[in-house]
Formats: C-alpha cells, sequence, structure tokens
C-alpha cells in the first residue's frame, strides 16, 4: 500500500537542484503538506492496526454439512490467484458466512480489514453474530460490525461485517479504501442501489489497488454479467443444500386465467382482495397441515398484509383443535431486534412465518419445509416526473418466485404453494429491474460529485455501472440536488459539490433531510430540526399492537400538534426527555411500554440526535441541544398562513405541558385552563402513525371514528379553520422554513374542487390517515414523503405559509405578472403577480410595484397615466397650465389630424419624457423630486402649443378652410354639416357628415366617396395599399404614387374607387412599366375593411336634434331612415298623388330641379296608364316621366299600327307569329320604339328635356302622330331581319347536343330569351332595333364556333360574364331597386350615359364571339371599365 500511496519528497526535483522550494501563498501548498500528513497517519494507523490483529490469531473450522464446506479448496484457490472472484449459490448453502472464514484461513485480515457489505442492518447484525459464534469469538472483537450510528468492531477486528451504505460513507474520506484488504460484496445479485455503486467504484479504484482483493457473492440469479463487468473474473458455483421441491399451483378467485396477468389495478397495484389473498393463504395453510410435519414460511407483499394475515391466521388456528400449538411469527425489516431475533431462535411447536421479501435471500430462517407464495411484493419505483417514491404492490420476477421456491426443501423435500397460475409464471419478467432503474439517484450522484467521479452528467452515464442509469434519472437527480444548493453549474457546464453539499456528504441521511439539518443550524434551531430529522430517519417509536389500538392512539394523541407532525415529534421527544429525567432507566423502559412507546426506537432515536450533532460538529457546525418545547398558543407572533381564524388544542398534556410553561417563562395559570379544556378533544384525535408505519385499513377505520367525534363537536369545516390558523412563534416558524429547505418538492395546496391537495409536477395526493392534520384541510401544507399505495398518501404534515416556500426556493419560483394596471390611489402602476414552485401556485393575484418589475414600462405608465391623463390625486400648478394649452390646439387638431396631435399623448410623453429623471415610477417618485427640482425651474413641466403643433402649423392654418371645410353642399343646394374628431380608435374618429332627414333623397353616394379635399391624397393612398400584392407593387410608393395622379383626377365625376381603378389601370398598361405585365385594377380589389377607419366618412342622419340613423354605409342608412324621410317630406309639401291616368288631365308638372327633394313629382309608367307620384330626385323624376309619356302617346295609334298590319308580307306575318304570343304585340312594341325615337329627336335626352304642360304634351302628339307611321316602317325590316336571326338560333340550339357545350348554349338560350321578347323590343332605342340583328347574328357565328373549339367559347364566355357582373354589380350599387332588374328595365331605367355602357356589352359579345361582323364602335373589356369607372 505505501508503494501506491507514496509520502510526498520535499526536496528539490531533478531538473532544478540549486533551487530552493518556492514557498506558496495560495492554498496549494498547504493542500499537498495536509495530504502527506494524512498518509503519514494513515500508515502509522494501519502499522498499530496490523500489530493488534496479529496478536489475536484465530483458529477457523467449517461445518461439515454446508455445501460451500466442500468447495472451500477451489474457493481459496480462486481467492488466492485472482484479484476479484464470483461466487454464485443458492442462499443457504452457507457463502455469506463461511467466506469470511476462508479469507481468515489464507491470512488475510491483518494487514486490512475483511469488508464483508450485507443489503440491510438486519442481515449485517445476524450475520456477523453468527460467524462469531462459529469461531467462538465476541461479537466486536475478530468479528465486528457496524451499521448505521452502531459500531461493534475493535482494534483487533479482521472481519467487519456492514451495510453497504457504511462502505459508501467510507469512501468520502477513503477513497482507495486503504483500510480493506478484502472486499466481501454479498448478495450482488439484488443490485441495490448500493450495491451498483460499489462495484462501479470498485472496477475503478481496483486498477490502483492491486493488492485489494473482491469477492461477489450472489444466488444463482445471472452471475454472467457480474464476471463480464470484471472482465471475466472467474465464476465459482456452489451447488446449494436443497431437496426436491414440489410446486403446486393454487391461482386465486373463481376464474384461474384471471391472475392480474392484464396489468395492475386501478391503484396502479398487483393487489388481490384482501379476503380473497387471505383465505388462500387459510387454505394452503390447511392443505400443508396435512403433509408431514414442518414450518410453513408465508412471503407477503408488506407489514399491513402481514399484519392482517396473521390476525386472520391466529383467529383460524384457534378454531382448529388440531393446529391449535401452531404459533404465527412476523418478519419484516421495520421489526424490532428482538423481534427479529424471535424468528431465528430454536422453538419446539410449529410455526407460520409471515415474512416480506427479506427472507428472500438476505435471511435464511431455519426449519422451513414449506413456502406459500402469494406472487406480489412491495417494490420501491420513483417518478421522475412527480419526485415521489412509489411503493406498488408489483407481481415478483421469475428468478424472486424461484428464490422464495428455494427456501423449502433445506433439510428435507419441500413444497412451495404459489397463490397464482403457472400460465401467470411464465409471463413474468425473468429478473426484477435493478434498483438504478427505478430509484433517485441523489444521493449517489453526490457522493460521486464529492469523490471526482460526476463533473457532468456524461460522465455519470460513463461510469462503469453494471446497469447504466437513464439520462433522464440522472438529470433528475442532479436537478434536486441543485435545488438542495448541493450542487452548482459552471459556464462550462461542470458540475461543482457546494459548500452546502460538502456538508450534505458528512451527513449519511437523506441529502433532502440533510439540508433540513444544515437550514436549521443556520437558522438558529438546529437542537430541535435534528430531532424531527431522527426520527423522519427511523421507524415510529409509536406502536399500535392490533389488540390495544384504541388506547394507544389515546395515549399518543397527547402529543399531537394541530398544525405541524414535525412539531408533534417535538412534543414526543420533549416529553421523553422529562420523563427519563425523572425516572431510572427501568422505570423509564416500563412508562414506555405502558404508553406504547418503543424504547428501543427511543434509544436509536436519541443515539441518531447525537450522533447527527457530532458529525455535525466535526464538519466545524455546532448544534445545541433542542430545550424548545412547540405550543399552539393562539397568542404567538406569527401564525401559519392558510385560512380561518381560531386557536388549535394544546399539544401536551400533563407534567411535560407544565414544564414547557415553566421554560418559556410562564403565561400564567389562565393560559392553562384555557387549554386545559381543549384537552379532552385533543385526545381523541387522529392516532399518530401506527407501528409498522404503513397505511393499513385499520389505521383508516381509526381516523375515520375520530374524525367523527371531531364531528360531533362542530362543523368538520371549521375544525379545519381552527387548525389551519394554528398560530407558530418566531421559533417554531424558522424550525418549519428549515424543513421546507429540504422538501420543496413536497407542499402542496388545497384543492377545493378535488377535496385533496395539488402537488409538485402535476401529482395530486391527500393527507395520510394517521397525520394530526387529517381532516384538517389546511391551505398549504409541506410533507415529510409522498407514499404511493392505494392512492399517494402524505405522511408527517405540517401548514406552511406559502412566503415560506418563496423564501426558501428562491430563484426555483416561477413569478408570472399580469394586467398591469394603474392605481390611482398609489398613483403608480400595479400588477398581479402570481407565484408558483413546481406547479404549485403559492401567491394569486398579490398586487405588486411594477415598478419594480418593469421600470421602464412602470415610467411609461406613470408619464401616461399621472401626468398626461391626471389619473392621480395629486394638484401641481403645471398641469392646470398645460390642459389650457392642450384645450387650445386640440381644435386645430381634430380638423388638420396634424401628426403630431395626432399622437398628442406621445408628444407629450416626449416632453415629460426628456425632463423627468429615470427611476421616477411613482407619484411618491415624483414627489420628492418635483419638491427639489421646481426651486431650480418652476415652468420646466409648462407645456407650449408648439410641442403639440408640426413645424407647418401656420400653413396648415391657412389652408384648413378650403381643405377641412365645415359644410357639404347637396345636389338639391341643402348643406350637410361636416363634425371632425380626431380620436384615433375611437368609433368617431374622422369625419362625420351630418345630413338632413328631407335632404336624403339628394344625397350622391359616389360624391361622398372623394372624402374632404385635406384627406383625399391620403385616402388614394390607402386604396392602393388596400390593392392585393400582386397589383399593389406596381404602384410604390403608395404615398407617392397617390400624389401623382390625384391632380389627373376630376373630384366629384364618378365614385372615386372607380376612377381611381381605371387610371391605375391605364398607368399599368405601360408608361415606362415595360417590365410588367398590364394589369386591370377593378372597384372590387380596393379592400375597404384595410382603409384606416379615419378617411372612412361616417354619416348620421338628423331630424332637428334628434339622430334617426349612423352609420358607414350611405345607401343602408338611407333605407333605414325613409320613415323619417316621409316624415320630413309631409311638413314641407301637400303633394296629392293620382293613378290610373290615360291622358294629360293632371294639369301641370313643375320643374323637378325647383322641387324639395324627396318630393319631385313626376309620371311613372303602369304599363296601360301612368301614375302622378313623388320621387326622390329629380333625376328619377325625370326618367320615369319620359317612359310614361311614351306610354300616353302610344294610347292612340290605332292608325299607325293599322298602317304596318297592312304592308306586312305573308312571310313577315308567318315571322312575327313564331315569336309572340298575343297578336300584334311585335308591332306595338315597334310603335313603342318608334315613339322613343321621335320623342327624342323632338325633345333630346330625358336627363335634360321636360314635358310641363297640357299643351306642350299635345304639340309633342301632334307631331308624333305625324311621322309615326314612316318610322316605324322604316324599323320593321330590322325587326325582321333580327325575328329570322333569332328562329334560325334556336334552331341550331336544338340540334347542338355535344355534352360539352351544355353550359355555352344555356348562355345563348338566355341572352336570346332576354333580347328578343316583346318587353325587350318595346323598351329599345331605334338605335339598338337597328342593331339587333347584328347582335343575333353574332350568336348565331358563335354556335358554329362553339362546336369547333368549346373551350375557347367557354373562356370568352366567362371574360363576357365577368365584364357583365361588374357591370351589375355597380348599377346594383348605385341604383339598388334595380339591382336584379331585367335587361328590358334596365335600359328603360337607366340615365344615358349607363345605358351606353349596357349596349357595349352587346358590342363586347360581338366582338368576342363574330369579330367578323364588325361593331359599331370599338369595344373592350378596359374600355368599359373606364367608361364605367366614369359614371
Amino acid at each position: 500500500m505505501s508503494d501506491q500511496n507514496p509520502t510526498p519528497s520535499t526536496t528539490p526535483s531533478d531538473q532544478n537542484p540549486q533551487r530552493p522550494p518556492r514557498r506558496r501563498k495560495s492554498g496549494r501548498g498547504r493542500t499537498q503538506q495536509r495530504r502527506a500528513n494524512t498518509a503519514a497517519q494513515h500508515q502509522q494507523r494501519s502499522a498499530r492496526l496490523k500489530e493488534a490483529r496479529a496478536a489475536h490469531p484465530v483458529t477457523v473450522s467449517y461445518p461439515e454439512d454446508l455445501p460451500v464446506t466442500g468447495a472451500k479448496d477451489e474457493i481459496t484457490e480462486a481467492i488466492r490467484d485472482n484479484q476479484v472472484v464470483i461466487i454464485a449459490g443458492e442462499t443457504g448453502s452457507g457463502k455469506t458466512t463461511q467466506l469470511p472464514k476462508i479469507c481468515l484461513d489464507l491470512g488475510l485480515g491483518v494487514d486490512g480489514l475483511i469488508g464483508h457489505t450485507q443489503p440491510r442492518r438486519i442481515a449485517a447484525r445476524t450475520v456477523a453474530e453468527r460467524i462469531a459464534d462459529e469461531l467462538d469469538e465476541e461479537l466486536g472483537s475478530t468479528i465486528g460490525y457496524q451499521v448505521r450510528f452502531t459500531a461493534q468492531v475493535a482494534d483487533s477486528t479482521r472481519v467487519k461485517v456492514m451495510t453497504d451504505g457504511i462502505l459508501l460513507s467510507e469512501l468520502s474520506r477513503d477513497k482507495l479504501l486503504r483500510d480493506y484488504e478484502v472486499i466481501i460484496i454479498d448478495e450482488a445479485h439484488e443490485r441495490s442501489l448500493n450495491i451498483d455503486f460499489l462495484l462501479g467504484y470498485l472496477k475503478e479504484v481496483l486498477d490502483r489497488r492491486p493488492d485489494l482483493k473482491v469477492i461477489i457473492t450472489s444466488a444463482t440469479i445471472d452471475p454472467e454479467s457480474f464476471s463480464a463487468h470484471f472482465d471475466d473474473a472467474p465464476i465459482i458455483s456452489v451447488e446449494g443444500r436443497t431437496f426436491p421441491v414440489e410446486v403446486r399451483y393454487r391461482p386465486l378467485g373463481d376464474d384461474p386465467a384471471d391472475d392480474d396477468v392484464d396489468g395492475p389495478g386501478e391503484s396502479g397495484n398487483y393487489e388481490t382482495g384482501v379476503e380473497e389473498q387471505t383465505d388462500g393463504i387459510i387454505s394452503a395453510v390447511d392443505e400443508l397441515a396435512a403433509e408431514d410435519p414442518g414450518d410453513i414460511l408465508v412471503f407477503l407483499s408488506g407489514e399491513r398484509e402481514i399484519r392482517d394475515t396473521a390476525d386472520a391466521l391466529t383467529d383460524h388456528l384457534r378454531r382448529r383443535p388440531r393446529m391449535s400449538n401452531w404459533e404465527v411469527v412476523p418478519l419484516f425489516a421495520r421489526l424490532s431486534a428482538g423481534e427479529q431475533q424471535k424468528v431465528f431462535q430454536a422453538h419446539s411447536r410449529p410455526r407460520i412465518v409471515l415474512a416480506t421479501n427479506v427472507a428472500e435471500t438476505s435471511l435464511t430462517v431455519p426449519g422451513i419445509k414449506y413456502v406459500i407464495d402469494v406472487g406480489t411484493a412491495r417494490i420501491s419505483r420513483y417518478s421522475n416526473r412527480t419526485r415521489v417514491q412509489r411503493l406498488p404492490i408489483e407481481r415478483i420476477s421469475q428468478a424472486s418466485a424461484n428464490q422464495r421456491k428455494g427456501r423449502s426443501g433445506r433439510t428435507s423435500d419441500g413444497i412451495c404453494i404459489r397463490l397464482y397460475s403457472e400460465d401467470d409464471f411464465d409471463s413474468r419478467p425473468e429478473f426484477t429491474d435493478p434498483e438504478i432503474l427505478r430509484t433517485n439517484l441523489a444521493s449517489v450522484i453526490l457522493q460521486m460529485a464529492s469523490l471526482g467521479f460526476a463533473s457532468s452528467d456524461q460522465e455519470i452515464l460513463d461510469f462503469p455501472f453494471l446497469t447504466p442509469p437513464e439520462a433522464r434519472a440522472v438529470r433528475d437527480g442532479r436537478t434536486m440536488l441543485t435545488e438542495l444548493g448541493a450542487l452548482n453549474s459552471d459556464s462550462a457546464g461542470r458540475i461543482h459539490v457546494t459548500e452546502i453539499g460538502r456538508k450534505l456528504t458528512v451527513l449519511p441521511i437523506d441529502p433532502r433531510l440533510a439540508r433540513m439539518v444544515i437550514a436549521g443550524a443556520e437558522a438558529g434551531c438546529g437542537g430541535e430540526v435534528i430531532v424531527i430529522v431522527a426520527a423522519l430517519s427511523i421507524q415510529d417509536p409509536r406502536e399500535r399492537p392490533a389488540e390495544v389500538r384504541a388506547a394507544a392512539d389515546e395515549k399518543h394523541a397527547r402529543f399531537t400538534h394541530k398544525g405541524s407532525d414535525f412539531l408533534s415529534y417535538l412534543n414526543l421527544w420533549n416529553y421523553l426527555q422529562s420523563l427519563q429525567a425523572d425516572m431510572g432507566s427501568s422505570k423509564f423502559r416500563r412508562r414506555c411500554k405502558e404508553e406504547f412507546l418503543n424504547f428501543v426506537r427511543i434509544r436509536e432515536w436519541q443515539d441518531l440526535v447525537g450522533q447527527l450533532r457530532s458529525l455535525l460538529g466535526s464538519a466545524g457546525i455546532r448544534i445545541e441541544k433542542s430545550v424548545w418545547q412547540p405550543t399552539d398558543d393562539g397568542d404567538a407572533a406569527e401564525s401559519c398562513h392558510g385560512a380561518g381564524s381560531g386557536k388549535a388544542n394544546t399539544v401536551v398534556t400533563g407534567d411535560v405541558s407544565e414544564r414547557g410553561q415553566a421554560g418559556r417563562g410562564g403565561r400564567g395559570r389562565e393560559g392553562q385552563n384555557a387549554r386545559g379544556a381543549q384537552n379532552t378533544g385533543s385526545r381523541n384525535a387522529q392516532g399518530g402513525h401506527g407501528a409498522n408505519g404503513k397505511i393499513g385499513f385499520a389505521e383508516l377505520s381509526a381516523a375515520k371514528r375520530s374524525a367523527k367525534k371531531q364531528g360531533a363537536a362542530g362543523p368538520a369545516g371549521d375544525t379545519g379553520k381552527q387548525v389551519a390558523a394554528a398560530k407558530l412563534d418566531p421559533h417554531a416558524a424558522a424550525i418549519h422554513r428549515s424543513l421546507l429547505t429540504g422538501l420543496l418538492t413536497m407542499i402542496g395546496s388545497r384543492s377545493e374542487r378535488h377535496k385533496d391537495y395539488q402537488g409538485a409536477r402535476g401529482t395530486r395526493f391527500a393527507i395520510f390517515p394517521g397525520s394530526g392534520l387529517f381532516k384538517v384541510n389546511p391551505d398549504f401544507v409541506m410533507a415529510a414523503e409522498l407514499v404511493e399505495t392505494s392512492r399517494l398518501w402524505a405522511r408527517t404534515v405540517a401548514a406552511i405559509d406559502p412566503d415560506w416556500v418563496v423564501e426558501a426556493a428562491g430563484d426555483l419560483v416561477t413569478r408570472q405578472h399580469s394586467d398591469p394596471h394603474w392605481s390611482t390611489k398609489a398613483g403608480a402602476s400595479m400588477v398581479y403577480e402570481k407565484i408558483s414552485l413546481y406547479g404549485v401556485t403559492l401567491v394569486s393575484d398579490r398586487r405588486v410595484g411594477y415598478g419594480t418589475i418593469d421600470a421602464e414600462a412602470a415610467r411609461d405608465a406613470f408619464i401616461r397615466k399621472g401626468l398626461i391623463e391626471g389619473d392621480w390625486h395629486e394638484r401641481f400648478g403645471f398641469l392646470e397650465h398645460n390642459a389650457a394649452v392642450i384645450d387650445e390646439a386640440e381644435e386645430l387638431a381634430s380638423r388638420t389630424r396634424n401628426r403630431r396631435v395626432l399622437d398628442q399623448d406621445d408628444a407629450l410623453y416626449e416632453f415629460f419624457d426628456e425632463r423627468i429623471p429615470e427611476g421616477i415610477t411613482s407619484a411618491a417618485d415624483f414627489r420628492g423630486w418635483w419638491k427639489k427640482q421646481k426651486r431650480r425651474d418652476t415652468h420646466l413641466l409648462d407645456l407650449t402649443t408648439s410641442v403639440l403643433l408640426s413645424d407647418d402649423s401656420e400653413e396648415l392654418t391657412a389652408s384648413v378652410a378650403s381643405d377641412f371645410p365645415m359644410e357639404w353642399e347637396l345636389t338639391d343646394g341643402t348643406r350637410a354639416k361636416l363634425r371632425y374628431s380626431f380620436d384615433p380608435g375611437s368609433t368617431e374618429d374622422g369625419v362625420t357628415v351630418e345630413i338632413p332627414a328631407e335632404a336624403v333623397p339628394a344625397v350622391d353616394a359616389d360624391e361622398f366617396s372623394w372624402q374632404v379635399p385635406g384627406l383625399r391624397e391620403e385616402l388614394v393612398a390607402a386604396y392602393i395599399r388596400s390593392l392585393p400584392k400582386n397589383k399593389r407593387r406596381y404602384f410604390v410608393p403608395a404615398p407617392d404614387v397617390a400624389r401623382e395622379i390625384l391632380p389627373a383626377l376630376t373630384p366629384y365625376q364618378g365614385s372615386l374607387p372607380d376612377v381611381l381603378a381605371a387610371y391605375l389601370s391605364e398607368r399599368a398598361g405601360g408608361g415606362g412599366l415595360n417590365d410588367l405585365v398590364p394589369i386591370t385594377v377593378t372597384a372590387d380589389d380596393f379592400e375597404r375593411s384595410r382603409i384606416p377607419a379615419h378617411l372612412r366618412l361616417t354619416f348620421r342622419v338628423v331630424d332637428g336634434k334628434k339622430t334617426v340613423g349612423l352609420g358607414e354605409d350611405l345607401t343602408a342608412l338611407t333605407t333605414k331612415a325613409k320613415p323619417q324621410v316621409r316624415k320630413a317630406r309631409q311638413k314641407q309639401s301637400a303633394f296629392n298623388p293620382q293613378t290610373g291616368l290615360t291622358s294629360w288631365s293632371f294639369g301641370e308638372l313643375g320643374d323637378p330641379d325647383q322641387a324639395p327633394a324627396g318630393v319631385v313629382p313626376g309620371l311613372a309608367d303602369r304599363s296601360m296608364s301612368v301614375d302622378l307620384v313623388a320621387f326622390d330626385t329629380a333625376a328619377q323624376a325625370r326618367l320615369a316621366t319620359r317612359e310614361a309619356i311614351i306610354t300616353l302617346l302610344a294610347q292612340h295609334t290605332s292608325e299607325a299600327l293599322k298602317y304596318l298590319q297592312d304592308g306586312l308580307t305573308t312571310q313577315e306575318k308567318l315571322v312575327l307569329a313564331g315569336h309572340q304570343k298575343t297578336a300584334d304585340e311585335l308591332l306595338v312594341g315597334l310603335i313603342r320604339v318608334g315613339i322613343r325615337g321621335l320623342v327624342t329627336d323632338r325633345l333630346g335626352p330625358a336627363e335634360s328635356s321636360w314635358v310641363a304642360t297640357a299643351d306642350e304634351f299635345a304639340s309633342l302628339r301632334k307631331h308624333v302622330d305625324a311621322e309615326l307611321p314612316l318610322t316605324c316602317s322604316s324599323l320593321l325590316p330590322s325587326l325582321m331581319k333580327a325575328l329570322t336571326a333569332a328562329t334560325e338560333l334556336d334552331k341550331l340550339v336544338s340540334k347542338a347536343s355535344s355534352l360539352a357545350v351544355l353550359s355555352n348554349l344555356a348562355d345563348v338560350q338566355a341572352w336570346s330569351a332576354s333580347r328578343t321578347s316583346t318587353a325587350a323590343i318595346a323598351a329599345m332605342t331605334p338605335q339598338m332595333l337597328r342593331e339587333l340583328p347584328r347582335w343575333v347574328r353574332a350568336e348565331v357565328v358563335r354556335i358554329g364556333g362553339m362546336q369547333d373549339s368549346p373551350i375557347r367559347d367557354k373562356q370568352l364566355m366567362d371574360r363576357v360574364t365577368g365584364c357583365g357582373n361588374d357591370v351589375l354589380k355597380k348599377i346594383g350599387n348605385r341604383f339598388p331597386p334595380l339591382a336584379k332588374a331585367e335587361w328590358s328595365h334596365l335600359i328603360v331605367s337607366l340615365p344615358a350615359a349607363w345605358v351606353e355602357v349596357v349596349v357595349m356589352l352587346e358590342e363586347l359579345r360581338v366582338s368576342l364571339f363574330a369579330n367578323s361582323l364588325g361593331t359599331a364602335h370599338p369595344v373592350s373589356e378596359k374600355r368599359i371599365a373606364k367608361a364605367l369607372a366614369q359614371l
């Protein structure tokens, strides 16, 4: 060993023999010196121990009946010749007790110890006693043992039996295990976390310790994996001392196939019903009782099952005289040493041993002939997500089942009854998962980090574990240590052990518990925290024997603290300390037994407290003894934040309560009396943990009974509020704060909806029935552990203040801030803060100052809300001055929308932002600053108009009258008022036109589409921006294009969108844009929703002071306002309509231009007569009256009709007959065409002429009568040609049968029906009738081309349809009553300019379908669009 660890030399190096040693200022030299001293001390100590061991020789003998004795020579040779040896043998073969003796026989154990590890404390103690007994040595001499906080080891000790955890703890001070010559890792097949780490560590150490021998013992479960791990180390198999074992399968339940093979139940457990399992065990016992005599070993999954089964078996045996002498003995790890030893003692009565899986391999129970295996066990599994160590009941593996079977047949033939089917056995996994795959790795990672093996997650994963852990488990373990403050990472991601982490490694307890102790020491309550932590580390000293459970609960209730189970431990501790001080040892032991307190566990608790204090002292942390006693007094300084009010029950009665009062300085008799009345209730409180510490039906039942008793005294909810509000003095609060440092993932908040607790990372748990807080339901709790059995239970619980969690968690908490808002009262921005930890909401909707979270945003809000909007309670002189300046600028701003004034708040913000220093976020901050600042400059914050108005404000003021007028003159001379509002985001932002109800008929929507001059350029730019992207790219930048083209547009001639679309189409067709494909822009391309709201006019229809309509859609608004318009008309005119007129008998028709809007007199055509009615506008009156006059003139045309009839040929008569339903209807229509032409020739267009009197009408009639016959005769040939062509067209359509042209033919038929009907002909002008034959002939030509190229015809038809739809859509928008009118109605109802566009559509059809026929004038889709835009 000295060769491996030489003492560092202090001589100069060979390279620099003359240079003296350099004195180092850093700590490196001191570290090397300490290492040298340590090595020297180790050598001295080793020499002393070697001398002591050599002075105590040992005589070794071997039992002849053990199988390992037969293989002794082979084993001896293997150990002598190899550094690592694997010994595989069944339990009971003697390898555990004989291997240390073989090593002694080889002379080992003198230079160093023979370390012999066991996975359980019970096994370490038992094995040491057995070896010492076989060597006839006293335990603690040659053979010693050490478990946590208990050691019997002397200088002469050569074999040290210990738990694997003890060996792990020694690594921190002896990394190369220099104290050991041999390491025996026993029961390695169990693959516990400690064993896996030790195996990996030993693999690393062996190269540096070639003198160290390692022996791995395992049952016959995959020994090859251990051999492979140690570079093919030799395997020696030792046959077990076994006899044949008969296996009998007795599956539970009526259905042998249903044996939990399909998976766990709702609780997550493979757990049979209690009654069913117990009945199965009793039946198996009865079956085995009929066999040869022998003890029975029953394997059960847990302590609860053992106790329930023991009760049932005891009762069963009592009723069986033949078996009444049998005894039932339990065996599980948490039993006291005396109770465990009872299993190994000689006995004369047959036994039934009820054991957990501790009896599978760790212990050999003597005398077992029969085994009953229920097939399940509680397997510890850790959830990386919830941070909960679960203990679900799972089906055991085949290897475990065979181990259980092997416990029988040690002395004779055996029988194993399995309470499951053979198929179930075959379906089970071969081996149990290694613990490293199902437990938390925090302790191991901390150990590895402190030993230098874990500087990163990857190094942990690369460590030579027998089975590498999952990356997620490693990450979770490291995260837990980071949360505890034990590890941190540098910028390179390397893991470092913190000072707290180094302190944690000193304590051989769970890192979380160790963290609590350190925090307690720092908080000045380390003595109390150590007591609590020690209690959490051992078996509960409170016992609850089944036969006297109620009495035990009553005794234990004295210690229950209604707000904290942790303080209940302190109550018990203080009580025990008081008793022990007043009594002798024997009396104290008896008193403990009387009060159902386990004396051995109490001693273990006391020893553990002392050991922890000693360990902390060696680490430089001084902890005083616990002398403080908790109280539930309502007068204490701090309260456990959570709910309600009220006082909790007193926690301790009797002498200890009086001692507590005296020790605290006394609070007077009143406090004692007040609490005395409550003690009675406290005795009925829910009992503490059961003796087994598990959650059983008995505990649940007792808790329910106690809760029911308490419920009789008052509502359960009230009780919960009282306990949740139990007040803690500062010291008690400090204790809980310290405990919280290790329990941050074990907190929960009450969910009233689910009646349970929301825990970390999505878990939900309930308080364990044995807790003093069961049914109390405080708002927030922390728990020492969460254990999942039938559900997730929180054990050892305390009500807590969520602020404690926030303080303890530090940066681990998640803070969410929402709803920043202004507080007028505080004169500052506030925000609601939500604080949570791992999904548990600790603080919800707490108002905090926004300045501490986002100072910039808080300052912004202060300036805007406080200084600009004045939403605070402060009053300063500059605020009144600024308000007057703002009002002065507002009037001009509303009209001109000056950009600086548009962003008035921004202008004001900039003003204040430049003058107020950073850091001013509230009224309080501002007052302090302004108090000093105003002494230097009183007018610093006085506003001027120049701040609000732009540099060109003078120019704007000069042009505001023309660009932003206050009135808009309508066509009838009425003046509509314009209201300007400058309120971006408001519905009233922009220009509002107030139209009197009586003037609604005179409103021209197209005129208003041009906006006021001051906003027109911006509106044009907005229209351009609203174009689709593929068209918008032709006109960029939009503002420049708008500025350029606006002078070319003539305002109020047509609709702005139509005029603009036509102009843009023309612009995009060439003119320097040759690199782009010419496009057509239509009014529909403009997306009105993208036009800013202030550029869209709002119309308000008013009747006096009353608003009768408001909106942006003028057409819809005027329709809605019609009732009010009629009322307004009635007020202004007494017009009397007439109907059924066939002659001019109604007097004079006044000039429509002089009539009031909405009451314009005119004639309306009713086919055979006319009516005298009032029209909305003069234009409507003129158009309608022209058609009515034609109807009146047609009343006396019989001579013209007779003239036409007489001149018809036979062929013409046949043609007419084929196209009319009644006689002469086409000729009558022809006469109407002639009259229309003559009237137009005599008077001119309808829009500009008027027949006002009967004399004027008579003169017109005389002229028409004279010219009508000849005019109609000249038009008749055109009619005949058109009808003849229509006949031909009908025949061609009928003959066409191709499916490919059906839709095309339907279009032709529809066109023909609407253009060659009697109504259509009667509505035409003479010029239209002359063109009609060509139009019809074009459709005939189309039929031929259609059949040759149907696809081309469809494309042309789509173009015509698209263009026609655009025209009809605009007609519908401009003249809503004509939206769905027939073609014949359109051409007599529209103004002449609109009719020209309709006729252009007919010419477009000729141009596209029969271009050879020619057109009356050039025509194209663009020309139609341009003409349409001008309307």
